[in-house]
């Protein structure tokens, strides 16, 4: 599995670092419940976004803090502002708006999760992928301890966060 999605989304997996889910709002929800356990109290998610996010981490005890759009992708002054330590994003094709996130506002968040020791949760489905990146246009995100991808099918890769 961890070659395969080197392979097809682009993405540095350790096979002993996967987690199989049986979806992404088992995984999202995992995912809180660690972030949870080593501090975090707030989740920063799009907005607009997915409206599941906020249900998902509050069963695992965290805030979800809403962050606007730009052009580009999650506007990050704003982020910045809040003080999240983690945020989740649909970097690919964004729900609701559709856009995919430029490649500098992928290398901005990047930026900002390894300045400030932080996380990101980024969600991403097949069908979501269609007219944006995905694969090897993707790998700007790409990051072994600050990345935390997770994608739907048959079975999902939970971040490397969980176990760091």
């Amino acid at each position: 599995m961890a070659s395969l999605l080197t392979r097809r989304r682009g993405v540095v997996a350790d096979p002993e670092r996967l987690v199989v889910c049986s979806g992404v709002a088992q995984a999202t929800t995992l995912l809180g419940f660690v972030l949870r356990e080593r501090g975090t109290t707030a989740v920063g998610a799009e907005d607009p976004g997915s409206p599941e996010y906020a249900s998902l981490f509050a069963s695992a005890g965290l805030t979800t803090v809403p962050l606007p759009l730009g052009d580009e992708g999650l506007a990050v002054e704003p982020l910045l502002r809040s003080g999240v330590r983690a945020v989740v994003t649909t970097p690919a094709h964004q729900f609701p708006a559709g856009i995919a996130y430029s490649a500098r506002r992928r290398g901005e968040l990047l930026d900002w999760a390894r300045a400030s020791g932080s996380r990101r949760h980024r969600a991403r489905c097949p069908a979501a992928g269609r007219g944006g990146p995905s694969g090897p246009a993707a790998r700007p995100w790409r990051s072994r301890r600050r990345d935390g991808p997770t994608g739907c099918s048959s079975a999902v890769g939970v971040p490397a966060a969980a176990r760091d």
